[in-house]
């Protein structure tokens, strides 16, 4: 454990500190017993045990927002227990605001009236004093702001007198009037989507700044790149991104084979959806004496992006792709995601592979994970390998890779068989998918469902996700885990009313027998296919989240 020397000698240390087994950084619980004494500048703090000044300060940022501890510009105060509450505003009316209780971790919402409710908007945070009786807040009153909001976006007009303004939906409907009194964007013109700086607050009025343009009015599709902007999703990267993704090269080099399995004879494909635009696994298999060896092959992405350059340090702050509608706004550039770490067919491409040995009873008995080089055989779609399961027959698969999808699910059903017999649930779920014109308008909606192929790959990731979890704890790396906790009690309370009004009660597991397993054989037993899926659909939201 890091152990560091700041502060006063040991001597100093209050007992509670002494009194532990070693000495270590003061944590949150520490910071909120020094300030029960009394409100205290961070410096004074500092003094009462080991810690760096970054750390106390993040520390105390985080009780702060917490609603645990208030600031008033110099000294921190204690205010669990107290009626001092941090509230953030959710909801904005002409005369009124509801704000939820961060300490109450956002349980109790609480109505604000006056002037200074008149200047807020949603986003706002501010100090209020709540008087509790036995059936919640009975009354609210305004102490100060913390942090109110800077940044505001809407659609830029002209109003009736001719003074520019800026229009935000929910703020045009509690009667807000935003007025542009300055513009620093150029070519901005009515309807466009724009950021502005809020310059001064008024009753239920702002004066604003523009500071940049983020849409133009009338583009195709410019309604959900507007949606885009008003998530903050950055959709456009960094120029140095930029920069940094066009100098790395679209076709493998002498250097890249170095260290890999070659795996390019061997048949690989990928199976994804019809619109999908980037390929980032793919999958192999044969049979065995014993039943299966089957592949899993990753794209090797963390072989171009390098630890603290500018494609690491945006994927760091974008975490994930979004998918919106007909585009998605991707963690990587286009160059990694849809050029030289997209496994297309007929190329030679860096992967990560996960070879698992599979017997007849479902068990996976050996594993081993390798860089690889891989060439994909075919890029096949759910739809193809459905139409092979249903018929038996293909135009567009060949031989080849008719036999490989054909192992693939001889496979997947054994696995997933075994699994179901360990207590993995099996829960229907319909996702509606909306198909755009070029334009970006909807022309229909279609029901997506997951037929053969879509659970065989589920299979087979999981198969490769077991195997690498399996390798990361034997080699007592640190990672990040994702597991469902126990649901909710409030959730499972939910599903047992809703048991009950179907009159299934009968075959409902006991409260001490709920369990992954339990409730699965429970699903499988309701004989009404209808029943079963709206029952799933309950069940899978009362579900703790991963």
């Amino acid at each position: 454990m890091r152990r560091i020397r700041v502060g006063l000698s040991a001597a100093a240390y209050p007992q509670w500190i002494l009194g532990r087994k070693e000495r270590i950084l003061m944590n949150k619980e520490d910071i909120l017993k020094v300030l029960a004494s009394g409100e205290k500048t961070k410096e004074e703090i500092a003094k009462f045990g080991p810690i760096s000044d970054a750390r106390l300060q993040r520390l105390l940022y985080e009780l702060v927002f917490e609603g645990k501890v208030s600031f008033d510009g110099v000294k921190y105060r204690n205010i669990i227990g107290t009626q001092l509450q941090l509230g953030k505003v959710v909801t904005k009316k002409t005369s009124f605001v509801y704000l939820k209780l961060v300490r109450e971790q956002g349980k109790v919402d609480v109505r604000l009236t006056g002037t200074e409710a008149d200047k807020m908007i949603i986003g706002d945070l501010a100090y209020v004093f709540v008087d509790f009786d036995r059936f919640g807040p009975r009354s609210c009153r305004f102490f100060c702001p913390l942090q109110y909001v800077q940044k505001i976006k809407g659609n830029y007009r002209v109003g009736t007198a001719g003074q520019p303004e800026l229009v935000i939906p929910y703020l045009e409907a509690a009667g807000v009037k935003i007025d542009v009194v300055e513009n620093d964007a150029e070519g901005v013109n009515i309807g466009d989507f724009v950021e502005a700086t809020i310059t001064e607050r008024g009753e239920n009025h702002l004066k604003v700044k523009i500071d940049r343009l983020l849409v133009k009015s009338g583009e195709v599709g410019a309604d959900i790149t507007q949606i885009i902007a008003a998530n903050d999703a950055p959709y456009v990267f960094p120029d140095e991104v930029i920069q940094e993704a066009k100098s790395i090269p679209q076709s493998l080099r002498p250097e890249d084979y170095e260290g890999r399995k070659d795996l390019r004879d061997e048949c690989v494909v990928t199976i994804d959806g019809e619109d999908s635009r980037d390929f980032d696994d793919a999958v192999s298999a044969v049979r065995t004496s014993f039943g299966w060896t089957v592949g899993v092959h990753i794209a090797d992405v963390a072989y171009y992006v390098r630890p603290g350059h500018p494609i690491d340090d945006e994927a760091k702050i974008r975490g994930t792709s979004i998918y919106v509608a007909d585009r998605v706004v991707p963690m990587l550039p286009v160059e990694l995601s849809n050029g030289i770490c997209s496994l297309n067919p007929d190329v030679d491409r860096l992967a990560i592979t996960c070879r698992a040995d599979i017997d007849r009873e479902g068990n996976i008995f050996h594993s081993e994970v390798y860089p690889s080089v891989i060439r994909s055989h075919g890029r096949l779609t759910y739809t193809q390998v459905n139409e092979f399961y249903k018929t038996g027959k293909s135009d567009s698969l060949s031989p080849e890779i008719q036999e490989l999808v054909t192992i693939l699910r001889e496979c997947s059903k054994v696995f997933r068989a075994k699994r179901e017999r360990q207590g993995a649930m099996k829960l229907d779920s319909t996702e509606l998918h909306f198909k755009l014109d070029e334009k970006g308008f909807p022309i229909d909606v279609q029901i997506k469902t997951q037929d053969e192929a879509e659970k065989m790959i589920e299979d087979m990731m999981i198969v490769g996700n077991i195997e690498v979890a399996k390798l990361l704890h034997k080699l007592d790396i640190p990672t990040l885990y994702r597991i469902h906790e126990n649901p909710p009690a409030e959730k499972m309370e939910t599903l047992v009313n809703y048991v009950k009004k179907l009159n299934l009660m009968s075959t409902f597991p006991n409260k001490d027998a709920v369990s992954a397993k339990t409730l699965s054989t429970f699903l499988q037993a309701i004989p009404d296919e209808n029943m079963r899926k709206s029952m799933s659909i309950v069940m899978l939201r009362s579900m703790a989240k991963a």
